[in-house]
């Protein structure tokens, strides 16, 4: 077998702890058996990164566990739709790009189970992504005395998340199959009509 380089060393342990994240959860990761499937030498991992947490840091920097801001803006934002319209495009992107990238589904798990440098970094980035978002999308989030919009998205998007990540353990929640695509077709509908009411009731766009 040919002698890698340090980078391609490099890129070999960062897709193996992905891989192992993905497929096996973040329980069974730590260095031994990091090396194990990457099949390397463990000291190869304190070499390049220092730590642990050195590796997921750069796991954080180099792989694209979140939707970008820019393809999430792309997705949810139509100058010709109503703001209630771009908001329900939003909630549904968020659905589609968890379902689409397990690793996000892992380390959100991992971030309610064991915060770690991984976990703090992505979730430091999610919640200044949803501002940034909102802004972009104008999207109006301050409180007023008729409607708390930032509660009502919090409720939301943690709902969103909470079916995503359970999806892997369970066929359905409340009686919707959280399995299929048609479940999570069901799911954008209701998510639809919960926008629609705010829409009616608070106005999105005062």
């Amino acid at each position: 077998m040919p002698k890698r380089s340090s980078e391609e060393t490099k890129s070999t342990i960062l897709q193996t702890l992905c891989n192992i994240l993905v497929e096996n959860g973040f329980n069974t990761l730590d260095v031994a058996s990091l090396a194990r499937e990457a099949r390397i030498d463990r000291a190869l991992i304190y070499r390049y990164f220092g730590s642990m947490d050195g590796l997921l840091q750069k796991v954080a920097e180099k792989t694209a566990i979140w939707i970008s801001t820019k393809e999430m803006v792309q997705k949810s934002y139509d100058s010709t739709r109503s703001m209630a319209s771009n908001y329900t495009a939003f909630l549904t992107t968020i659905i589609d790009s968890l379902r689409a990238k397990p690793l996000a589904r892992e380390v959100v798990k991992w971030e309610l189970v064991e915060p770690n440098r991984l976990t703090r970094l992505l979730d430091f980035y999610r919640e200044n992504q949803m501002l940034e978002v909102y802004k972009l999308l104008g999207l109006p989030l301050t409180e007023d005395q008729t409607c708390d919009r930032a509660a009502i998205s919090a409720v939301l998007i943690g709902g969103i998340i909470y079916l995503a990540i359970k999806s892997k353990s369970s066929n359905t929640f409340g009686g919707v199959d959280i399995s299929t695509d048609e479940g999570w077709e069901r799911l954008k509908g209701a998510i639809a009509d919960v926008v629609t009411t705010m829409d009616e009731k608070y106005r999105f766009d005062s």
